[in-house]
């Protein structure tokens, strides 16, 4: 003897879900907005370059005009470039974005959130990474004493590349308790000699050096010289 279960709704019930479940649908792709092409970038800048230049790109994937209202960036060495603000269904945008390298050194993130008259409180945030190669290398970037050592001269070496001409690197700070001197390498006209020595090893601590390098017609770079006693 067979038995037949009883549906849950019925027919008109799932007809009537069906609709409701199309037009929930329709309803969210007519509000998709902006559909961007990347969230994500991972430049990479030559040695030295002044500027990087990328874009991202984005479709109104939406059934009405959206209007771009705010662009913040998360730093002022961005300058973003947009031709237009106002984007029909179906067009394409591209956000460019100009990045000013000077100053910048090592690893970087930097982010551009993007808000809309679609959903003026919740911004697209798209995010730029790159590393910035140095023109200069200071090895070794730390020096170390043991605590009640000797107080032995140690040398750490600044050299530069060829693409700028370098003034002489300036001690803007030196920590109280060491003795530090900067002078050009023999032979070497793009390298310096750090020499450190500490006044005394009997107290435990961490110092910073800081050094200004400058190349002619570019703006003053900071650089650190970690000095340790422990």
């Amino acid at each position: 003897m067979s038995s037949t279960l009883a549906e849950p709704f019925p027919r008109s019930t799932h007809v009537l879900l069906s609709l409701l479940l199309y037009a929930s649908l329709s309803a969210s792709e007519a509000r998709a907005g902006l559909i961007w092409k990347d969230v994500r970038q991972v430049l990479r800048p030559p040695t030295g370059a002044p500027t990087v230049e990328t874009e991202f790109e984005f479709t109104n994937n939406g059934a009405d005009v959206i209007h771009i209202t705010r662009i913040e960036v998360s730093c002022g060495c961005m300058t973003i470039k947009l031709a237009k603000t106002n984007f029909a269904p179906g067009e394409l945008g591209k956000l460019k974005i100009v990045l000013n390298t000077e100053g910048l050194a090592g690893r970087q993130a930097k982010t551009i959130d993007v808000s809309t008259s679609e959903e003026p409180e919740k911004p697209a945030t798209r995010r730029l990474d790159f590393t910035l190669s140095t023109p200069y290398q200071l090895s070794p970037r730390l020096l170390r004493w043991s605590r009640n050592a000797p107080t032995r001269m140690q040398r750490a070496e600044l050299v530069f590349d060829g693409g700028k001409q370098w003034k002489k690197p300036l001690l803007r700070s030196i920590p109280p308790g060491f003795n530090i001197t900067v002078e050009p390498v023999a032979g070497n006209e793009r390298a310096f000699a750090l020499q450190v020595a500490p006044c005394s090893t009997g107290v435990p601590q961490r110092r910073l050096a800081e050094l200004e390098l400058e190349a002619l017609g570019a703006s003053p770079v900071a650089l650190s010289l970690v000095l340790v006693i422990d």
